[in-house]
């Protein structure tokens, strides 16, 4: 890996350390992550970046405590850091403050609205929130819809050569008489099936 080389030939660059953690961590080694992150944050300990990637190291490798504290950090030096809100509200969640995580994906989404990865984790927050209207719910599913048919393409083209509308599967044991169900009922309604196709697997 040329990271690990350049590492190698400049071992005090801070930037460079800070690149090779966040390839650790889309690579999913989070402990090697967590090394060179907290290395380059010695070397230069008010880079929101840095401290954001190693948040992300902390959750997925279980210190979802440390996580909170580096995110934290990260938005202290950088309060409108769109990847930073959002990860800080997954973070949240894991840790029971449905509300918290459905405030900081909010933002998150107000900052970068098409994102459709941020779309779906403040579908998630909502479900666990309890203060989530079926309406506030049918507005978020339908953004999310939207999000990632629009990074996909409008005109994207199949193997097969044709154009196909987005697939959606819901799986759940409780889609039957639950409040789980009734509430996924109201958001599959609202669904343009135009624009989607909707698989239910109970």
């Amino acid at each position: 890996m040329a990271l690990i080389r350049a590492v190698s030939i400049a071992p005090g660059s801070s930037e460079i350390l800070a690149n090779l953690g966040r390839a650790l961590v889309v690579e999913g080694k989070f402990g090697e992550a967590i090394i060179v992150l907290e290395g380059a944050l010695r070397l230069s300990p008010d880079t929101a970046s840095s401290h954001n990637n190693l948040g992300r190291a902390y959750q997925r490798a279980g210190r979802t405590g440390d996580g909170r504290t580096a995110l934290r950090r990260a938005l202290a030096l950088q309060p409108d850091e769109a990847e930073a809100l959002n990860n800080l509200g997954n973070v949240s969640l894991a840790l029971g403050d449905a509300e918290g995580a459905k405030e900081l994906v909010g933002r998150s989404m107000t900052l970068s609205p098409g994102n459709a990865a941020f779309c779906g984790n403040y579908v998630m927050a909502l479900l666990y929130a309890g203060s989530t209207s079926a309406a506030e719910l049918r507005v978020a599913a339908g953004r999310e819809v939207a999000s990632r048919r629009k990074s996909r393409g409008s005109g994207a083209t199949f193997a097969s050569g044709s154009k196909s509308a987005l697939r959606l599967g819901f799986v759940s044991a409780d889609l039957c008489s639950h409040p789980v169900g009734e509430t996924l009922l109201s958001v599959i309604a609202a669904i343009d099936r135009r624009e989607a196709e909707v698989y239910l697997y109970a």
